[in-house]
Formats: structure tokens, C-alpha cells, sequence
């Protein structure tokens, strides 16, 4: 039995997006946001909102 390669590529991503989105897009968007500085502002407005900065 011949599975199109696109359709074995997309039934792999419709059953693992999460472990993909774990492994690839939350770093990714971590790495962004601390190389623009938004993790401090974030740290910051979470510390404000919690009453300990």
C-alpha cells in the first residue's frame, strides 16, 4: 500500500502539533521575545500585578 507523501505529512502534524509546538514554536517565541526585551517588561507587569515589584 503507497501513501502520498503529503498526506503521511499531514496526518504526522494533525497527530503530533502538540509535541511540535513544544519543541519548535514555544522556544521560538520564547528566544523572540527575550531578544527583543519582552520578557522584562512581561516580569515586570507580572510583578507589579502580584504586589512584589
Amino acid at each position: 500500500m503507497a501513501v502520498a507523501p503529503a498526506r503521511a505529512v499531514g496526518r504526522f502534524f494533525s497527530k503530533n502539533w502538540q509535541e511540535i509546538a513544544a519543541t519548535v514554536a514555544i522556544p521560538s517565541i520564547i528566544w523572540v521575545a527575550n531578544d527583543m526585551d519582552v520578557g522584562k517588561v512581561a516580569l515586570e507587569r507580572l510583578r507589579n500585578w502580584l504586589g512584589i515589584g
